[in-house]
């Protein structure tokens, strides 16, 4: 979904003359992160790493300079909510905004409509084609690609540019839950599997969505086990292959396959 949404009451709402002298920046940190949870279909989940992001600088704002004293203003007011210690639920997110299984299968129709669109018109130019084709939403953190450097001779991006074993491990290791494995070491086979995956999937929307449900399903948190899986967790190693049906396992996560019912 390229929009999030929210009420056009929501100024009127009355948790926010709650949140006392700190309400401007507090609903700045609100709507903040209602964007990061659409444009990465967490179905309002906000990753505790992502807060002082979301947030920025607040040195000349705040005499603490961080962020968690409006988050606490937030999760008291109860448009947050604490989430295991790894992160925060937005109060409500899924009754304004589609859910991640929603908008998934929105997208895909509208690939299907597009698709269907483009064949029309290379088969039957001359037909008059009312069926407006969809845009896809841009990457909320767009960056200049290799071809885009290659014709200027500039080096538009940063060293560490995505795409990179190195920036999965790492964007892996910020997103999951607490408690969940980390990757210390990007062995070589590990580095070969990653570059595999990368150049599938080679968005970092569609990473960050894969790692992001992981908190969302008891499953792969190994809190659910089942038989034949005891002490299972879908970690690093297994995102980056394939189940027993031949589907990615990483494809089938970010599709919210294992995705608790009450979190859908």
């Amino acid at each position: 979904m390229p929009w999030a949404r929210l009420d056009d009451q929501f100024y009127n709402h009355p948790k926010l003359p709650a949140l006392g002298s700190m309400m401007l920046p507090c609903v700045g940190l609100h709507v903040l992160a209602l964007c990061y949870a659409n444009a990465y279909l967490t179905d309002g989940f906000i990753p505790k790493d992502q807060v002082p992001r979301l947030s920025g600088d607040l040195g000349l704002l705040l005499p603490e300079g961080h962020p968690w004293g409006l988050v606490e203003r937030l999760c008291a007011v109860g448009l947050w909510h604490e989430n295991g210690g790894s992160g925060y639920m937005i109060h409500d997110f899924l009754k304004y905004n589609p859910s991640r299984r929603q908008a998934l299968r929105e997208r895909k129709q509208n690939g299907q409509r597009q698709h269907r669109f483009r064949t029309t018109r290379r088969n039957a130019p001359s037909n008059a084609v009312t069926n407006t084709p969809v845009t896809a939403a841009p990457s909320p953190s767009p960056s200049p690609s290799l071809e885009e450097e290659k014709k200027t001779g500039l080096v538009l991006s940063s060293p560490n540019r995505w795409g990179t074993p190195e920036r999965l491990m790492e964007l892996y290791n910020r997103l999951i839950p607490q408690g969940h494995p980390k990757v210390t070491r990007l062995t070589p086979a590990r580095r070969k599997k990653a570059q595999k995956y990368l150049a599938m999937f080679p968005e970092e929307r569609f990473w960050t969505g894969v790692f992001s449900a992981i908190q969302l399903s008891s499953f792969l948190r190994g809190l659910r086990p089942s038989n034949g899986h005891e002490g299972f967790k879908g970690d690093f190693d297994w995102l980056l292959t394939q189940g027993k049906d031949g589907t990615e396992n990483a494809v089938k996560v970010e599709e919210g396959r294992y995705q608790d019912a009450e979190a859908r």
